[in-house]
């Protein structure tokens, strides 16, 4: 009788046993996920991307068709209405007695992307166009549309007003002849500033209320080209590190951020924080200058909605930098149609647009490091910004040996990446008016 007791009670122990073990877990698998719900929702979208696919990084911002409003919604044409005069504006606290003297142009365009694209170039020699009387190059400065200080008050802490007349402040007071010229005479004025793209959550807000009506000029360069190029850039701080590593060192970046956030605004927040670098050791030191976003900064679909949700189709012009390699005198001239200034000008000049496609090393050269390979006029007639001009009749340039090109292993890896994203972003273009050939990856075939 005693045994049966003894057996028992052992199975009643072994009972609340079993019982308190599953509760604890129970009770653990809870609290696990109300501790770390944002780590259990990334493991999740994880799992559901496949992890060990790189191409599904980039599936939050591909799963999506493209909005309706936005299907060929970009055709790079000139309005049939076009506004042949500049406006004017005349700042509070004028230097000169006469108000009408302290006029300034409102800017007309801007080129706002992307980075090593080929848009500096083109900016240089759309200033020497006689219709083109002011522009200001503030290529990586830092700018009032990328005042990070004023991201979340930008819209009270100071007015309209106050942003637009300080804006204005990098531009000077137009000629007395040029204000007297101005019902007779279309002229533009325009900033270049190719780094706007990928901070496009911060700029296109509030280019849009600071200049609603300018217009918005974007090249685009296969993201794959375009991310070498900026390695090419970067390597010249010495640094040891491969196209490879670079590559390796930015994809588990960009897909926790991707899979953090779908918007753009908390993706590059993502992708410039500190934490997510440190998390994957990848911080830069005083040897090295590379800032790990070669990729991202190639995502242009998600990088463009926040200009195609405040812009009408009429504000944007958007080419291919392998167009203006091919056919340069066509783009200038289509450029030229859209900004509303004389589009024979890059017929009838020095220009030698239309004897030769330019070459790879006239894009991604500046200036400056031009000057020891160009073949320098002491010609004093010579305004100083020609004299090392790319195009003059005068000036030879000596190029370098032909720019290096990625591997095919890695370019095939970035095609399966970029593929779904160059998808979306060709959607978005009229099919009638814009060729993407070379753009669309037919990485199935190896």
């Amino acid at each position: 009788m005693t045994g049966n007791n003894n057996k028992h009670q052992r199975v009643i122990s072994s009972y609340y046993f079993i019982l308190f073990i599953t509760v604890c877990c129970f009770v653990t698998t809870i609290l696990f996920y109300i501790i770390n719900p944002i780590n259990i929702s990334w493991q999740w979208k994880q799992r559901n991307y496949n992890s060990h696919d790189e191409e599904s990084i980039f599936i939050p911002f591909t799963s999506k068709k493209v909005p309706t409003q936005w299907r060929h919604h970009i055709t790079n044409q000139p309005l049939n209405y076009p506004n042949h005069h500049p406006k004017l504006y005349y700042p509070r606290n004028c230097p000169n007695d006469k108000i009408n003297l302290c006029a300034k142009p409102i800017p007309s365009f801007i080129f706002a992307g992307s980075e090593l694209a080929g848009a500096s170039f083109v900016f240089q020699i759309l200033k020497e166009h006689p219709q083109v009387i002011n522009a200001v190059d503030n290529s990586d400065k830092p700018t009032i549309f990328l005042d990070r200080e004023e991201v979340e008050d930008w819209d009270e802490s100071r007015s309209s007003n106050v942003l637009f007349e300080t804006y204005l402040s990098q531009f000077p007071y137009l000629d007395h002849d040029l204000i007297q010229d101005k019902g007779t005479k279309n002229w533009v004025v325009g900033e270049n500033a190719p780094q706007y793209l990928y901070k496009s959550h911060l700029t296109a807000k509030r280019i849009k209320e600071i200049l609603p009506h300018v217009k918005l000029v974007f090249f685009l360069k296969d993201p794959i080209s375009r991310a070498y190029s900026q390695y090419l850039h970067e390597k010249k701080s010495n640094s040891e590190l491969s196209f490879e590593t670079l590559i390796d060192l930015e994809l588990p970046i960009l897909r926790r951020c991707g899979h953090t956030s779908t918007q753009w605004e908390g993706f590059v927040r993502c992708h410039e924080g500190s934490e997510i670098r440190a998390a994957w050791k990848v911080m830069g030191s005083d040897d090295t200058q590379h800032t790990f976003n070669s990729l991202a900064k190639g995502m242009y679909y998600p990088a463009l909605i926040p200009f195609l949700q405040r812009f009408p189709s009429s504000q944007l012009f958007i080419i291919r930098t392998e167009d203006l390699l091919s056919d340069s005198l066509a783009v200038f001239q289509k450029l030229a149609k859209f900004l509303e200034i004389d589009p024979d000008y890059f017929l009838n000049n020095t220009w030698k647009l239309h004897d030769s496609s330019l070459t790879e090393e006239d894009f991604y050269a500046s200036l400056n490091e031009q000057q020891e390979d160009n073949v320098s006029t002491d010609d004093p007639q010579l305004p100083q910004q020609l004299q090392n001009s790319y195009s003059l009749d005068d000036i030879k340039v000596k190029l370098n040996a032909e720019e290096e090109e990625p591997r095919l292993s890695s370019r095939y890896r970035l095609q399966k990446l970029y593929r779904d994203l160059n998808d979306r972003l060709i959607e978005i273009f009229d099919p009638s008016l814009t060729d993407f050939n070379g753009w669309v990856y037919d990485v199935d075939q190896g």
